[in-house]
């Protein structure tokens, strides 16, 4: 593979050679790197551009200019003059150029300063509703970068559309997504051969192999497959809702769920249970336990779960268990199921007395 590498490198450096009329000027344009380090330039005017009496090529090594004066710039101790000075910086191409907070106030550098960490390279848990398109990073590089935009955008308004669809705020993802996406890409890179091209190191390197491996049309099935799995669904994050939005917090369940938020309105057809119980201080935290894990192993797998969450009185007397379901029937179904009976049981145990009720929302009031 590298012998194929060197051999189309130069038939680069053979066509370039063959344009630029000076062998001296030609041989400090010449790319003595290895295919895919960087991009080779190519142009129907650049390089004939050293055959023209009043262009000159000064080669730093790498220093660049010295400094500038009054009349041009300084290189290796001679002054050129110059009428204009173009700077050509070049380009970032990652994603933590301005800053970019998240829900806790984290910022997106912070976050990635070690790493990207990310669900498809698009979503990225604690940034809800941030999806980052054109991104290299645990996503793909395509030579045709308008064909990578398309997948990702495609995949975004996938997405956004079935939020729409269920009547759901925001969406992100949890960090055991992140890290089942980032084990993926690190199995299937060990399956196939990357040779060691040698390239001086560089971000655009970097990024380019931190992609998905396999190129852009395996990314895309694999984002495809993603979204086939599975649909858009709450789960509790064990916290009260968000007052300012008014939006009831969730988290992603396993496999291909993603978190998301619920809003509910007074035209919110749902129907809420809310159970609350009389304990003992000391008895407070241990129901609050159980509550949560009997939502994480049964409540939030049963069809028409929506969300819950779980309060504990500041006196330690009560426990207040809402949970909301898409209808009654659904509720209804649970409550008669053995393994949500059986979890029900053991919570009582821990409690004085209890009062589950039924309700339906008729008023919703924001700040």
């Amino acid at each position: 593979m590298l012998i194929g590498n060197y051999a189309a490198m130069e038939k680069i450096r053979a066509g370039m050679a063959s344009v630029v009329n000076d062998p001296n000027t030609a041989e400090k344009l010449l790319p003595y790197y290895n295919l895919g380090c960087n991009r080779p330039q190519f142009s129907d005017t650049y390089l004939q551009a050293y055959n023209r009496p009043n262009v000159t090529l000064l080669d730093t090594e790498g220093r660049g200019i010295e400094r500038l004066t009054a009349k041009g710039i300084v290189v290796d101790g001679v002054e050129y003059a110059a009428d204009c000075v173009v700077f050509g910086t070049g380009f970032a191409i990652d994603a933590c150029r301005f800053p970019v907070a998240g829900r806790d106030g984290e910022l997106l550098s912070d976050k990635w300063a070690d790493g990207v960490r990310s669900l498809h390279g698009i979503l990225t848990a604690g940034f809800p509703n941030l999806f980052v398109v054109g991104g290299i990073p645990q996503a793909t590089h395509a030579i045709n970068f308008t064909h990578q935009l398309y997948d990702q955008t495609s995949h975004v308004s996938t997405i956004i559309r079935r939020c729409l669809d269920q009547n759901l705020a925001s969406v992100d993802v949890r960090p055991e997504a992140e890290g089942r996406w980032a084990q993926q890409i690190k199995d299937k890179a060990a399956a196939l051969p990357r040779p060691d091209l040698s390239c001086a190191p560089n971000r655009q390197t970097e990024l380019i192999h931190s992609g998905y491996p396999g190129g852009p049309i395996a990314y895309a099935q694999a984002c495809r497959e993603w979204l086939q799995g599975g649909r858009v669904r709450p789960r509790p994050r064990h916290r009260a809702p968000d007052r300012r939005s008014g939006v009831t917090t969730a988290n992603a369940d396993e496999g291909p769920y993603m978190d998301a938020t619920a809003t509910i309105t007074a035209h919110t057809q749902v129907t809420t249970l809310i159970n609350v119980f009389t304990v003992k201080p000391e008895n407070q935290r241990a129901l609050v336990d159980l509550l949560v894990k009997t939502t994480d192993e049964v409540m939030r797998h049963r069809e028409g779960f929506i969300s819950t969450a779980v309060h504990a009185s500041t006196d330690g007397t009560r426990v207040a268990n809402y949970a909301q379901w898409e209808t009654e029937a659904h509720l209804r179904a649970v409550l008669a199921d053995p393994a949500a009976q059986r979890q029900l049981g053991e919570a009582q145990k821990f409690a004085e007395s209890f009062e589950p009720n039924i309700y339906t929302v008729e008023s919703v009031h924001h700040r």
